[in-house]
C-alpha cells in the first residue's frame, strides 16, 4: 500500500509540473506569433522605404530595364506620376549628366511613356552613344508603333555592338520588327546572323 500511496503522490506532482509546463508553452507560442504578425504587417503596408531603395538603385545603375520595371510595379499607379516627376526635373536640365538622362529614359520605357522615353534615349545616347540607349531607343519607337524610325534605330545600336551575343540579340530584334515585303533587308540581317 505504500507503494500505491507514494506513486499517487509523485503522479500528482508530475500532473501539476506538466500542466503547468504546457501552459507557458503555450503562453510563448501566442505571444510570439502575436509579435511576428506585427512585424509582418509594417512590413507588408510600408513599401515607400522600397520604392526610395529601388530609385537609389535605378540612378547609380541607369541603363537597368528590369530594375526600372520592378520600381514602377512597388509604387503602382498612385506613385507613378511621382516617381516620373522626380526623373525628369533633373534629366531636362541642361548640364544633365549621363546617368540622370539614362535612368529618366529606362523609367520612361519602364512606365509606357514610348515616345517620351526614346527622345530621352537619343539624348543620352548623345551624351554617351552606349549600345543599350541606342537599343533602348529603337525599343521605344517600336513599341510606339515608327516602325521605320524604329529599324534605323536598330540599324544604329547593332554598328555600335561589339559583342556577339549584343549583337545577335539586336539582329533578332530588328528581324522580328521587318514588314513581309523587306526580303533583301532581312536576307542581309539573316546573313549578319549567319555570320556571327
Amino acid at each position: 500500500m505504500v507503494r500505491h500511496r507514494g506513486s499517487v503522490f509523485f503522479g500528482c506532482i508530475f500532473e501539476g509540473v506538466r500542466r503547468g509546463f504546457l501552459l507557458a508553452i503555450g503562453l510563448l507560442t501566442f505571444a510570439r506569433g502575436g509579435v511576428a504578425a506585427a512585424d509582418w504587417e509594417v512590413r507588408r503596408t510600408n513599401d515607400r522605404a522600397l520604392v526610395e531603395q529601388a530609385a537609389r538603385a535605378l540612378a547609380a545603375r541607369p541603363e537597368d530595364a528590369a530594375l526600372a520595371a520592378r520600381l514602377v510595379r512597388l509604387a503602382g499607379k498612385d506613385g507613378a506620376a511621382s516617381l516620373r516627376a522626380r526623373f525628369e526635373v533633373p534629366a531636362a536640365k541642361p548640364d544633365a549628366r549621363y546617368a540622370e538622362v539614362a535612368a529618366c529614359a529606362t523609367l520612361l520605357f519602364a512606365l509606357g511613356a514610348n515616345d517620351d522615353a526614346a527622345s530621352a534615349f537619343a539624348r543620352a545616347a548623345a551624351l554617351r552613344p552606349e549600345v543599350a540607349m541606342l537599343a533602348g531607343r529603337a525599343r521605344a519607337l517600336a513599341r510606339a508603333g515608327k516602325r521605320d524610325e524604329a529599324l534605323a534605330a536598330y540599324d544604329e545600336a547593332i554598328a555600335a555592338a561589339k559583342a556577339p551575343a549584343e549583337r545577335r540579340r539586336l539582329l533578332e530584334a530588328e528581324v522580328a520588327l521587318l514588314p513581309p515585303t523587306a526580303l533583301e533587308h532581312e536576307l542581309e540581317l539573316r546573313r549578319a546572323l549567319a555570320a556571327l
